[in-house]
């Protein structure tokens, strides 16, 4: 076998193994970024979900006629933002529109449920 064989053979070996290696690697890669940014979506809509509950519940034990205004940050992938009712109480609910599915972060207040019409939770984008 001369060298020059030994070393073209080397080359093609080498270069099958790249393709194989990235035809393996590119879609790990992909689905991991993915998943990264659904995790971090959902980390910024809780954020967002607790800033909300915190300024309601600040606002219910206040005195009446208390109001504030607070600005918080959505996700993209946040498309809607409502207050709901569950074991009597007002939750305040963030709705993410990922591909494959509705994720909802729910956080629960200290406001009775049928405050739940009293309650303006206004998205402006």
């Amino acid at each position: 076998m001369e060298k020059g064989q030994f070393s073209i053979e080397f080359i093609i070996v080498l270069a099958a193994f790249f393709i194989v290696l990235a035809t393996v690697s590119i879609p790990l890669y992909t689905n991991t970024r993915e998943t990264a940014n659904n995790l971090t979506d959902l980390t910024e809509a809780r954020e967002a979900a607790n800033e909300l509950t915190l300024l309601l519940n600040s606002v219910y034990s206040g005195s009446p006629g208390t109001q504030q205004t607070t600005t918080y940050w959505l996700p993209e992938s946040a498309n809607e933002v409502e207050g709901t009712s569950q074991d009597n109480k007002l939750q305040v609910s963030i709705t993410l529109d990922f591909a494959d599915e509705d994720v909802t972060v729910e956080v629960p207040t200290l406001i009775p449920d049928e405050w739940k019409n009293q309650v303006l939770l206004k998205n402006s984008s």
